[in-house]
């Protein structure tokens, strides 16, 4: 700017060049914001979501529903039920009462059942169904697999919902709970047979 105007006042000169800078400055945040925004558009558009901002709500709605499966883990594991064989023909039912002392084949039942529920949940919320409530008495069974070892051979889901309104078409519901369970990285990591069996 001093070659440019050798006359100027030098005072002049650094102001002029502090606005030079900020313009510029504002010119890349302005284009950093644009990419951002296309970037986000974009992103929208490939989920199959109509705007950004739906695509947003779905993202913070899901995360809010992660954290509370998470927090319900623990609580799910009391419900999860573990049938014993006893070598007798009988089943033995063992429950878990003390939160603190959840045994792993009470966590893996539940691990299974907030698995499927997270999904379940995504899925519903895509068609706009209103879940109230949603509780799963899970069970598993512990028995010997093809190899004479203790395992946890099948666990069977019981989902059951309460919706807000009328109820769904019954088999709406059955079709997102099987793809809930396609998608359930739980049950496709375990050799367990895991059965849902939808509650009224």
């Amino acid at each position: 700017l001093q070659k440019e105007k050798p006359d100027a006042d030098m005072e002049d000169l650094v102001k002029e060049a502090d606005e030079i800078v900020a313009q510029e400055i504002r010119e890349r945040t302005e284009k950093r914001e644009a990419d951002a925004k296309e970037a986000l558009e974009n992103e929208a558009k490939e989920r199959g979501f109509n705007s950004v901002e739906a695509m947003q709500k779905f993202d913070d709605e899901k995360l809010k529903l992660e954290n509370e499966a998470k927090k319900a883990q623990v609580e799910l594991s009391e419900q999860a039920q573990i049938k014993e064989d006893d070598g007798k023909d009988e089943e033995e039912e063992v429950t878990s009462k003390n939160m603190e002392n959840v045994d792993p084949e009470e966590a893996f039942v539940a691990s299974l059942s907030s698995c499927h529920m997270l999904f379940f949940l995504s899925l519903a919320q895509r068609q706009k169904i209103v879940i109230d409530e949603y509780c799963d008495d899970a069970v598993g069974y512990l028995d010997k697999d093809e190899h004479g070892r203790m395992a946890m051979t099948r666990v069977v889901l019981r989902p059951r919902c309460r919706y807000a309104g009328e109820a769904p078409d019954s088999a709406l519901i059955e079709k997102l709970h099987h793809r809930a369970h396609e998608l359930c990285f739980i049950a496709n990591s375990v050799t367990s047979d895991v059965v849902t069996e939808i509650q009224k």
